[in-house]
């Protein structure tokens, strides 16, 4: 077609319907092209549309999920798509602002997700609805709260002899639970919106175990000190030593869950689940499992 022909089309086509871009088919309705408005309208009126249209034509599947298509559109800041089938037929055209609009509801909703509150449950969702929708994820978390129970359960006679190591165990766990999860906010938000290639998901967990072990003996330091300092006024012979484990504790369970805060949302997205929906629950059982084991365990060896 030449370009004075199509003009002709285009202003019947304005008075029925908003387009940004025209679409140029082949003898087979296979899409080959792209049509700008404005190269249109600056054309000569004789010239053809194959030699004014861009050929290297992008378009999405209808296979594609949602987060497929945000990857692919992220660095394609066009106001629409087009939808083409395996044979590359146009089937169909979605609004980059539609698209958008709907990630931002996405990435809004993964607050809730991380802990157990789906996108069913809102200010006006049914009293026992909600109660329906949040009681399981509550039970499942209070289940492993039990695997951390029982390691602590595991060093009683420990504890009985040095009370002041209980004192700590809230402690350590709040702090590397912290820890884990600003690294697990982090990594969700880039998995999410497609900002990881698969060199870089490496660089990401080594960054965040990196920043767990340097955040953990800052406070590590804090902690230790706290422990020497309560362990003196009450004249434990081991105040030193007491301190020691803390601090080592702090540090390597807050490498551990920096590392895991970095690490389930790519594994998870890699094996098929919701990175979202199942990252805190694991988060907190391997945080709370391993920091106040080791601590225990360390007093255990040392003290």
């Amino acid at each position: 077609m030449i370009v004075s022909d199509v003009i002709e089309k285009i202003r019947a086509i304005s008075q029925e319907q908003i387009f940004t871009y025209g679409y140029v088919l082949d003898a087979r309705e296979k899409l080959s092209g792209v049509l700008i408005m404005r190269r249109l309208l600056t054309a000569e009126p004789d010239n053809r549309l194959a030699d004014i249209m861009e050929d290297d034509v992008f378009f999405l599947t209808p296979e594609m999920t949602f987060l497929e298509a945000m990857e692919n559109t992220m660095t394609r800041h066009y106001p629409e798509y087009p939808i083409c089938d395996e044979n590359q037929h146009l089937i169909g055209v979605v609004r980059g602002q539609a698209l958008f609009a709907a990630k931002v509801v996405s990435l809004t909703a993964q607050a809730g997700e991380m802990v157990g509150v789906t996108n069913e449950d809102g200010p006006d969702t049914p009293f026992w609805r909600s109660m329906r929708l949040r009681l399981p994820w509550l039970q499942a978390n209070m289940l492993t709260a039990f695997l951390a129970a029982g390691v602590v359960g595991f060093f009683q006679d420990l504890i009985d002899r040095i009370v002041l190591l209980a004192v700590f165990l809230p402690v350590l766990a709040g702090q590397t639970q912290n820890s884990g999860a600003q690294s697990l906010a982090v990594t969700l938000r880039a998995v999410s919106l497609g900002w990881l290639s698969d060199e870089g998901t490496r660089a990401q967990v080594i960054k965040e175990a990196l920043l767990g072990i340097l955040n953990g003996a800052i406070g590590g330091l804090f902690a230790g000190g706290a422990m020497w300092a309560i362990a003196t006024t009450q004249n434990n012979d081991s105040a030193i030593t007491l301190g020691i484990v803390v601090f080592i504790a702090m540090t390597f369970s807050s490498l551990v869950s920096g590392f895991i805060g970095g690490l389930l949302p790519i594994a998870l997205k890699k094996l098929g689940a919701d990175p979202a929906v199942a990252s805190t629950i694991l988060l907190s059982t391997v945080t709370d499992t391993f920091s106040m084991g080791s601590m225990l365990l360390l007093a255990l060896w040392l003290v």
